[in-house]
Order: structure tokens, then sequence, then C-alpha cells
């Protein structure tokens, strides 16, 4: 079985991140302030995430990995220990802010396959990147639209939404709140 794991939010405590990292750092943190009243997806926060990944390339900001780690979830750490090499991420976003977080917060764990989604959605790029051919599998998303994404272009997965948050499920697919509870229903 093949887990497909969306990254933030379900592996990586973005929000703590955001708080604790993005909005701290000298560079950034006019524009963070700006940027987090904007809804999430909008494209002034995909703007600044680009931003982020600019000053990223051109080495006038790093993340050290000790403090990415910092916020991984626990659980997701714990499963990803034990699956990791059945394990998928697929992540949206800027390519090299997303690169810089899962890499560098996940250092040694050993994970299957990372698929950086961009330009589509999750679902279509992982048909993509299979071929037509996806394995078996569960897809783990807090995203409504990839969730939705997934189950039409990958109806054989089983999707399952992740609330980590206190936002309410949409109803249309299993939750669990937890890697424990995923555990637990395969």
């Amino acid at each position: 079985m093949t887990f497909f794991l969306d990254f933030d939010r379900t592996i990586y405590n973005f929000d703590s991140f955001y708080t604790r990292v993005i909005q701290a750092h000298p560079l950034l943190k006019e524009q963070a302030n700006h940027a987090i009243n904007l809804p999430s997806g909008s494209s002034g926060r995909q703007e600044f995430y680009n931003h982020i990944g600019e000053l990223i390339t051109l080495g006038k900001i790093s993340f050290p990995p000790k403090v990415l780690a910092q916020h991984l979830f626990p659980d997701a750490l714990r499963f990803l220990e034990v699956y990791g090499e059945q394990s998928v991420i697929v992540t949206y976003g800027n390519e090299v802010f997303q690169r810089t977080k899962v890499e560098g917060s996940l250092g040694g764990v050993l994970i299957s396959k990372t698929i950086y989604v961009s330009d589509t959605s999750k679902g279509e790029t992982i048909n993509n990147t299979f071929k037509g051919t996806v394995p078996e599998g569960v897809f783990i998303d807090d995203s409504p639209s990839q969730l939705e994404s997934v189950k039409a272009y990958c109806p054989h997965l089983r999707v399952f939404e992740i609330r980590r948050d206190n936002n309410t499920p949409t109803g249309l697919y299993p939750v669990i709140h937890n890697f424990s509870e995923l555990e637990s229903l395969i």
C-alpha cells in the first residue's frame, strides 16, 4: 500500500512554523504580517511564498534543519519512520520553499518519493507522475479542493481528510486527526 501524504498541516505544523519563524524573520516580518491576513491559497499568499523561494535561491535567507524539524507533528514523524518507504509526499506551492521545508525537516527519514505541485492539482499531478497507473493506497490532505482532485483523477485511492485545526470537515470524506487514527483504519 502506498501512502500519498500532504506536507503542510498534515506532516508539518506550518502554522507554528509561520508564526515562530517566518513572522519573526527580519527580512520577512513585514510581508508575513500582511500575508497572514490574506485568504489561504490566495494569489497574494502565493506571491509571498514565491518571494521566500526567491530569497532562498539567492542565498539571502535560510532555515537550519534543526529549526525546520521542530515543526514536524510527532505522530507524523513516527508514522514516516515506520512507513516512509511506502510514503509519497505530495506538496503544493513554490518548489524551492517546499523543498527547503521537506528536505530540511525530514533529514534522514527515508521517503519513497516527493512530488512538488505548483501549476495543477495534486490529483492530476499524481496521475501524470505515475502515467495513469497509480498504485493502490490512500491519500491524506486538509485541502477540500485537493481531496476532490484526487478523487477525480485517482478514484481508486482511499481519501482521508485530516483536521489538525478547528475547521469544520467537509463531510465528504472520512476524517482523521492524526496518523494513529489512520493506522487503526487501514
